[in-house]
């Protein structure tokens, strides 16, 4: 059934909507990429259209996002498939809607220290601490790793960025223990002189440092001392499997092959967001 006037705007966003046309029925539009400031945007454009009555409805809308060039809406291409199952290409059928939706990259993350002051729960979580992004991509260049490949070029947080959104979080919510998040935290160049620097800060507190995830060819005692100086026990999440050896990347080019046949049908031509 078609969507009308009165059903709200489904946008598709994280690492799964970089292919987004295996849900393109289910979906009004997907984003690529980082979402900080894609969202501000696509806020901008709704609270606009709102503001001067709606004109045209949902394809006005829908049309303004398209038209930035960082939304893909399924609606306004057509997809055209080879016989196997494969998109052969993928091609406008509006005018003015661009012919390729560019990836959206928060080159400066010191610009977005989020969340300033995260939901804390009133029941004990699994993940009991407050959690800080220190830095986002990956250098290693796994293939059969996801996040790794769409999620480049690597970007760090500075260390002054790192500090103060620990102080702010840690004021805000009263958790006892930082998680510095990362594919592979300690691949960080600076790590060492931020894990020394906040167990410096918050020896006397008692605040714990975990590492949930790094890579033990990445890991040293030096880390290790620090994240244990404050006599609190923390968290360590290795990854020891990477794509380096012979018998790691034949099994990737195994699970490729068991995979290949797999092949999405072609969407319908009355998609709810049609």
């Amino acid at each position: 059934m078609d969507r009308t006037e009165d059903h709200p705007v489904v946008v598709a966003g994280g690492h799964a909507a970089f292919n987004p046309e295996p849900i393109a029925d289910f979906i009004d539009c997907a984003v690529i990429g980082d979402g900080e400031q894609a969202v501000l945007d696509m806020t901008g454009i709704v609270r606009d259209w709102k503001a001067e009555g709606r004109p045209g409805g949902r394809d006005e809308l829908l049309f303004r996002l398209a038209r930035t060039g960082g939304v893909y809406v399924p609606k306004f291409y057509d997809v055209e498939y080879l016989a196997d199952g494969r998109i052969s290409r993928v091609v406008p059928n509006r005018s003015g809607v661009p012919w390729r939706v560019s990836k959206h990259t928060v080159m400066d993350l010191d610009e977005w220290p989020y969340p300033k002051q995260p939901l804390v729960p009133l029941a004990e979580t699994v993940h009991e601490r407050m959690s800080v992004e220190i830095f986002r991509g990956c250098t290693r260049g796994c293939r059969f790793c996801q996040a790794g490949m769409i999620t480049r070029p690597v970007r760090e947080r500075s260390i002054t960025g790192i500090g103060e959104m620990v102080d702010k979080g840690l004021k805000a919510t009263g958790f006892e223990e930082v998680g510095l998040l990362s594919l592979s935290s300690a691949d960080h160049t600076e790590i060492g002189d931020i894990a020394k620097g906040l167990a410096d800060r918050y020896e006397e507190d008692k605040i714990g440092l975990s590492l949930p995830s790094t890579r033990v060819d990445a890991f040293n005692i030096d880390l290790a001392n620090e994240l244990t100086r404050n006599g609190r026990r923390s968290g360590l999440t290795f990854a020891p499997r990477a794509a380096v050896s012979a018998s790691v990347r034949s099994s990737t080019r195994w699970s490729r092959k068991r995979t290949s046949s797999v092949r999405w049908p072609p969407r319908t031509a009355t998609a709810g967001g049609r």
